[in-house]
């Protein structure tokens, strides 16, 4: 290569990319480029990326940080800001302070980054135009290069003619950047309220300050061919990868990770709350006969009503994407159902009995979030005292708008939607029949069983506690209260 138009060669690469590092040095010296520098980039749990969310100084959805909107009907865009890109975004931050500090003219890769083979042509070509003076590309002078991008028709024309346009490219697996162009860029830096390509090539430049360079000389292996895995977004193309390779166990497991993958949020504007057997189907129901679309498990214009998403984790049963994992969901208001101990604790003691799937998911939030483990505890009646009481102090925590009685008739939820500007149905009684009483458990209806004061006289005393401050907090009647107060004998 005649004398190159950059100063030295910097690889963005996370640390733990072991095999993308181990492929560079041989890669890109086919390319001519021998002499390079790994800069170490930020992870999605690195102190910098922690920091900025703390800060607030990552935008939030909703609106989508790409188009404005809270929904634009297509339910598998990216339309908020994950930890990984922040991620990314802060360590193009990092590096262009560097080369601003350093003074030296860049060559910017990423680690997946494929060079074409006509890449060392279109270098030379460039290194004499820069040295010729046809291209301006000095130190002082806020210039970018963009060489490569994802595959596209731009790279089926290899040999053509070397040429720089205007052309807006999301360069960022391969790029040319001055100092003066990376100080320009952290000086327009606010925060972090798009991704680390579109604010460096769309939004940066001024006019003449950033080219495109025809043909590109570089794609990548992530994006374009899914030869690697993002280390962003978990993308199809690599599981079809996989499965061309003969890989179907680890094609099936990455799709798992795409499945799981929050790179988009929901909008909704009421999520009911609650227990099992609580009260969440009734109150669905209730709000749907007074005109708000609300779906129960599954899909709603207007919101969800679902006990599991209490906690942000994969739902056992969700009937509809926008149910699958509350940490992809965001509300306007939050609605707390309530249910009288009383009659709420046989129905939970026939829920643990019969709902396995039920009890694990209360057993691993309850036990993360107060220390508690419901398979320890070996009284029915005592296990669901625990899993209704603290089930519904995780709910409290998050600051509910709203809190319904369900034994109460909603009178006051509809009076509380009112207030909070929903156009609810006129007051008429509700035509609701007793929503899952004899609940099948695998097309079986197992009896309720009884539970009585002498029966909460024998709880441990933390959850007798327990139990009374929820009655207290709510407003229900707290019987055992009077009848086996200290030193009181049960009737």
């Amino acid at each position: 290569m005649t004398k190159p138009f950059f100063d030295r060669i910097a690889v963005l690469s996370l640390e733990t990319s072991v095999d993308r590092r181990a492929r560079l040095p041989k890669h890109l010296a086919e390319a001519g480029l021998t002499d390079f520098d790994l800069f170490d980039a930020y992870g999605p749990e690195s102190p910098a990326v922690v920091q900025a969310f703390a800060d607030g100084q990552v935008m939030s959805f909703p609106p989508c940080f790409r188009c404005g909107k809270t929904e634009c009907g297509d339910d598998t865009c990216n339309n908020t800001l994950i930890p990984e890109q922040i991620g990314n975004f802060a360590s193009c931050l990092a590096l262009w302070a560097e080369i601003a500090r350093g003074g030296d003219r860049v060559l910017v890769i990423e680690d997946d980054v494929f060079l074409h083979p006509w890449a060392r042509r279109v270098l030379d070509e460039l290194s004499r135009k820069v040295a010729a003076g046809e291209v301006a590309f000095a130190p002082d002078q806020p210039r970018l290069l963009r060489l490569g991008w994802a595959l596209s028709r731009d790279h089926q024309n290899g040999d053509g003619e070397v040429t720089l346009r205007p052309d807006l490219r999301m360069s960022n697996p391969c790029y040319a950047i001055t100092p003066a162009f990376a100080a320009k860029a952290l000086s327009r830096f606010k925060r972090f309220d798009t991704t680390s390509d579109v604010f460096l090539h769309r939004d940066c430049p001024s006019p003449g300050e950033a080219l495109s360079v025809f043909p590109p000389i570089a794609s990548d292996l992530s994006w374009s061919t899914g030869e690697v895995a993002s280390t962003i977004h978990p993308k199809q193309l690599h599981a079809d990868f996989l499965r061309r390779e003969g890989r179907e166990a680890d094609a099936c497991r990455h799709e798992e990770v795409i499945r799981a993958h929050p790179k988009h949020l929901f909008w909704r504007e009421l999520l009911v709350l609650g227990h099992p057997r609580g009260g969440t189907g009734f109150v669905a129901q209730a709000l749907r006969q007074w005109g708000l679309d609300i779906g129960h498990e599954a899909e709603g214009r207007d919101g969800l009503s679902s006990w599991m998403f209490a906690v942000e984790d994969d739902a056992p049963w969700a009937m509809a994407p926008v149910a699958r994992n509350r940490r992809m969901l965001r509300c306007r208001h939050v609605i707390q159902a309530v249910r009288d101990p009383m009659a709420a604790i046989p129905s939970i003691m026939r829920e643990d009995a019969h709902a396995p799937v039920s009890l694990a998911y209360r057993r691993k939030h309850i036990l993360a979030h107060g220390g508690v483990d419901l398979a320890q505890i070996d009284n029915p009646v005592e296990r669901a005292v625990i899993s209704l009481t603290s089930w519904a102090e995780i709910i409290r925590k998050q600051n509910p708008t709203l809190t319904v009685r369900i034994e109460d008739g909603l009178p006051s939820l509809r009076d509380g939607l009112r207030t909070l500007g929903y156009a609810v149905a006129p007051d008429a009684p509700l035509d609701i029949p007793v929503f899952n009483a004899d609940k099948p458990y695998r097309g079986v209806r197992y009896p309720k069983p009884e539970v009585t004061l002498r029966d909460i006289a024998a709880l441990t005393p933390s959850a007798r506690a327990s139990l009374t401050r929820y009655a207290e907090f709510y407003g229900y009647p707290a019987p055992w209260a009077e009848t086996f107060a200290p030193g009181a004998e049960p009737a």
